[in-house]
């Protein structure tokens, strides 16, 4: 069954479990039980925060700021962290005057009943037999024809 489901044999035994007569089906299992001990606290993520948010850092990224930082003197997180800081308050976008992704173009299509009404064009490069000499083939073609 567990094969057919494209799930581990222990999944689908904990399923059972979980779902069966006396089971409730709430899913008890915990978090990881690691403790990280350099994790950053509730005031140096606040810290990070303030710092992306001053004006003179507003509009650079952290891969900027934490090396402006550093030639200061000063570490406050790495720039993994900030990254993850300003991720976890919403504040991962682009920031100052970088523009956002733009929408390509449609590409126009275009129809032709009768001759000249859309002509298309193109420039080629030719090769001759002395090396570095090109000749150029520049071509109109009127699509309609």
């Amino acid at each position: 069954m567990a094969a057919l489901l494209s799930i581990g044999l222990t999944t689908l035994q904990r399923w059972r479990r979980a779902f069966a007569a006396d089971g409730d089906g709430v899913d008890r299992r915990k978090g990881s039980h690691r403790h990280v001990a350099h994790r950053l606290g509730e005031e140096e993520r606040q810290r990070i925060l303030l710092t992306c948010n001053e004006p003179e850092f507003a509009a650079l990224p952290p891969g900027q700021i934490v090396p402006v930082l550093a030639d200061r003197g000063l570490f406050i997180g790495s720039e993994r962290s900030f990254y993850r800081v300003l991720h976890a308050h919403g504040q991962a976008h682009r920031r100052g005057r970088a523009r956002p992704p733009q929408v390509p173009r449609a590409v126009p299509r275009l129809r032709a009943s009768g001759p000249n009404q859309v002509w298309s064009w193109d420039i080629t490069y030719l090769p001759t037999t002395v090396r570095g000499i090109w000749l150029y083939l520049y071509l109109l073609i009127d699509a309609g024809a």
